[in-house]
């Protein structure tokens, strides 16, 4: 029961920031109120973020095993895009101690639990399910995990098709914010979320099949370690 209560409560409170694919079509749709939600397997991703977070921040090995579960649940391929450019800015130090890695995550679980034999059984029973699973890269969203130094952006081309919807998510290691943003190939701005959490997520209509630039922004005097992912 509380593992049910602490989801309802993260997904209540996740950040809805979504945009269109021309601004002129953006300010049609907001007028309408029809927002496009972003997929399950995207909602599943940015709600393991969060979890992660909090088990992280409040010592909680229940909120962490959820997290892995979840992130494990999601089909994912590597993460691929026409080019990557990382940002110059200054380098940072920091305790580190958020991870993305579901096997890393069910670790720290394991840590956390601190020798309780339920707790222990809960791990158990994700990890003997992700063996017997064993899902495969095909499908799904495209997935990685970056470092965007403080004060800095990482830069994304990743193609898209026309009149398929597309949608970006970024979930960060919660120490910054960060803010996403969509360019065209010529350099319009065509949808963002730049609200002040380190959880982003757009969604856009491509008019035609082209490259985007995907931006990766940091608001903090510290890198943050985030993943990204598209559908």
């Amino acid at each position: 029961m509380k593992r049910i209560i602490l989801i309802l409560f993260i997904a209540t409170s996740l950040p809805v920031n979504f945009a269109y694919s021309q601004e002129k079509q953006s300010e049609a749709t907001e007028k309408s109120g029809n927002i496009v939600a972003p997929s399950k397997e995207m909602q599943t991703l940015i709600l393991a973020g969060q979890l992660a977070k909090y088990g992280y921040e409040n010592n909680s090995a229940t909120a962490l095993i959820q997290a892995a579960e979840l992130y494990l649940s999601v089909v994912k391929q590597e993460f691929q895009p026409v080019s990557h450019e990382q940002g110059k800015g200054e380098e940072t130090t920091k305790d580190e101690f958020v991870s993305h890695d579901p096997e890393k995550i069910l670790a720290d679980a394991k840590i956390l639990a601190d020798g309780d034999p339920v707790t222990l059984a809960m791990i158990e029973k994700v990890e003997k399910e992700n063996a017997r699973t064993s899902r495969g890269a095909i499908g799904g969203p495209k997935y990685g995990e970056y470092r965007v130094n403080a004060r800095s952006s990482d830069t994304f081309t990743i193609k898209f098709f026309a009149n398929e919807r597309a949608t970006v998510v970024v979930s960060g290691d919660g120490d910054t914010d960060l803010d996403l943003y969509v360019f065209d190939e010529n350099g319009n701005l065509i949808a963002k979320d730049d609200d002040y959490s380190d959880d982003c997520v757009v969604n856009w209509n491509p008019r035609w099949t082209g490259q985007f630039i995907i931006k990766v922004v940091n608001r903090g005097n510290v890198y943050n370690r985030y993943v990204i992912a598209t559908n």
